[in-house]
């Protein structure tokens, strides 16, 4: 629906009381989203205005939000995300996104982080150790991300999965890793700048699946 302005049915937004989720595709003229209190998920997809985006803070019950292929998103609005406390799995995929600061600061909620095809980032935010509850952690072909914070990896106690798939520019991860004891499943795959893994691996006790894969510059494992 490429001409839709507005989401309504009549003219009363109570008719969407019950919506539970919603999916937009190819709705580049849509200009926002009304008050949806029952709203659990959201999908965007393809080119959007931003007063959408700034639309979304107010779905307070949003527990599911999927971004992709929005070629305007260089850049969050002020205040995004700092209502959805409920949040728990975000996915950015295949947008120019350069930062996520503030983004994950309140979302003390979140499961699950997916960052795909995100090849402007070239950093991940030092708000990533307040996500207490994060337990996935997946980034695929970012290739433009250098660094994983050092303070991260030690405040994420509860991440289970933990995957870095093509990421080309991505150097080894660093930093105490003592608190990382609930991880579960490792996937390294595609990082030609990875040399080494930390030591603190080893402390790794509920470890169960590690896969280590075309990461040609890897010397060694930890002993």
């Amino acid at each position: 629906m490429p001409n839709l302005e507005e989401f309504r049915r009549g003219n009363s937004v109570e008719s969407f009381a019950c919506l539970k989720e919603i999916i937009i595709r190819r709705c580049p003229k849509l200009l926002g989203l009304p008050f949806l209190p029952t709203l659990r998920s959201l999908g965007i997809y393809g080119s959007i205005k931003g007063t959408l985006l700034g639309s979304i803070t107010f779905l307070a019950s949003l527990t599911s939000l999927h971004l992709s292929d929005i070629a305007e998103l260089a850049a969050f609005p002020e205040g995004f995300l700092q209502n959805n406390n409920a949040l728990e799995n975000l996915l950015i995929d295949s947008s120019p996104i350069t930062t996520l600061s503030n983004v994950l600061d309140n979302l003390s909620a979140l499961k699950a982080l997916y960052l795909h095809n995100c090849n402007h980032l070239e950093l991940l935010p030092e708000g990533l150790k307040n996500l207490g509850s994060l337990e996935t952690l997946d980034i695929t072909g970012c290739d433009g991300l250098r660094l994983f914070p050092a303070v991260t990896m030690e405040h994420l106690s509860s991440i289970r999965f933990l995957s870095f798939w093509k990421c080309k520019n991505l150097k080894p991860l660093s930093g105490p890793m003592q608190q990382t004891t609930a991880l579960r499943n490792l996937e390294l795959t595609e990082l030609p700048e990875l040399k080494y893994l930390p030591e603190s691996m080893q402390l790794f006790s509920a470890l169960q699946w590690l896969r280590i894969k075309d990461c040609e510059g890897l010397w060694s494992l930890p002993d």
